[in-house]
């Protein structure tokens, strides 16, 4: 964990196009071979369905094998958001979820936009504070070792309380 992540330039990137929704089902259900036929022949790596792309659909399901290959591609945005009420991040799914093994694999991931570990859904909640509500402890002490930081009241849950 060499990496700071508390400052990174983040890059602005959008979704590619339609993806089908057989593309789609197999990145949930990790089906590693669909996954990459479609990744030989599309260049559409941040396509969606229902607004989210694989990189959601496979973080929001545990499914490492296929979050390791979509962090391989070249063209990969871990930062873009889904398209629905929730705005979540690929890291902030697999944090809710407890699925440590792609938090882990989205971490150091090395491409072009780093990982905006910062980044807030539209309740206002980034990974950290979803791993929290949802008891991901393993998670929840993997995200404060990254961030080396964290509002202690957060992991309380208290609002500011007089004792007087």
């Amino acid at each position: 964990m060499g990496s700071d992540y508390s400052t990174p330039q983040i890059c602005r990137c959008s979704a590619s196009g339609d993806l089908p929704y057989e593309v789609h089902d197999a990145a949930r259900n990790g089906y590693l071979t669909k996954v990459s036929n479609y990744l030989k022949t599309n260049d559409n790596v941040n396509a969606m369905y229902s607004g989210k792309t694989m990189l959601h659909t496979a973080c929001e399901n545990g499914r490492f094998n296929v979050v390791e290959k979509l962090l391989s591609h070249r063209n990969i945005c871990m930062n873009l958001r889904t398209n629905n009420k929730n705005v979540d991040t690929a890291l902030i799914l697999a944090s809710r979820n407890g699925h440590l093994d792609c938090v882990k694999a989205l971490l150091p991931a090395k491409t072009q936009c780093p990982l905006d570990i910062e980044s807030k859904n539209s309740y206002g909640n980034k990974a950290l504070d979803d791993a929290l509500v949802y008891k991901r402890e393993e998670v929840v002490f993997l995200l404060m070792a990254t961030t080396k930081r964290y509002d202690n009241s957060k992991v309380v849950g208290s609002t500011s309380s007089s004792t007087s």
